[in-house]
């Protein structure tokens, strides 16, 4: 009725465990648009039992990433922007994680200073993060005070002690580049 296949599980030398699992779910893919395609050529056999009907679908598994670290902030204004992306992208937006959890995450990350200080003044509950959340956004995202400390970071720079390529190069590349990069984020001009 719906023609024959054949599927070979002949044993084959296999490198390791994943070339094994990929090839278990290609048959299952390959297995599972015979049937979807038995059954779509098929309408009158809709309303028959004997008709399979493929309720899972299966995936090749996706690469599994690196678990990631929650970055710390220590209350400097000059690295809040960074915090704030990374610590927004990993916890705030994911929803899944309720605000008890996102509480507690918040608490890990700030290590000292008035940062920790305003968490900590909370207690740990629901209602507690978006006030703690808020309360460090209104502190530290102030673009003239980041503006200001990454100035002064760029003059305040030790002088070079021995002429020398690396001496140069990490007053230039290591200080300078970095503050004037943070500089350019914040849409400030930066040329001449």
């Amino acid at each position: 009725m719906f023609g024959i296949f054949k599927l070979s599980f002949a044993r084959e030398p296999l490198d390791s465990e994943v070339e094994r699992q990929d090839k278990f779910y290609r048959i299952i893919i390959k297995a599972e648009a015979v049937v979807l395609a038995a059954a779509n050529t098929s309408n009158d056999f809709s309303n028959d039992s004997s008709v399979l009907s493929v309720k899972e679908t299966y995936a090749v598994p996706q690469i599994r990433l690196p678990l990631l670290d929650i970055p710390i902030f220590s209350s400097l204004y000059e690295d809040w922007t960074p915090y704030k992306e990374v610590f927004t992208a990993i916890i705030d937006k994911n929803t899944p994680t309720d605000d008890v959890h996102k509480l507690y995450y918040l608490r890990q990350s700030l290590k000292g200073g008035i940062a920790a200080k305003i968490t900590n003044a909370v207690d740990l509950s629901s209602h507690s993060y978006k006030y703690a959340w808020d309360s460090l956004v209104s502190r530290f995202q102030n673009e003239r005070v980041i503006f200001e400390r990454h100035i002064k970071a760029i003059f305040d720079q030790q002088n070079i002690e021995r002429e020398s390529s690396s001496s140069l190069r990490h007053l230039l590349l290591d200080n300078t580049t970095v503050h004037l990069k943070a500089l350019s984020a914040l849409k400030q001009p930066i040329e001449h």
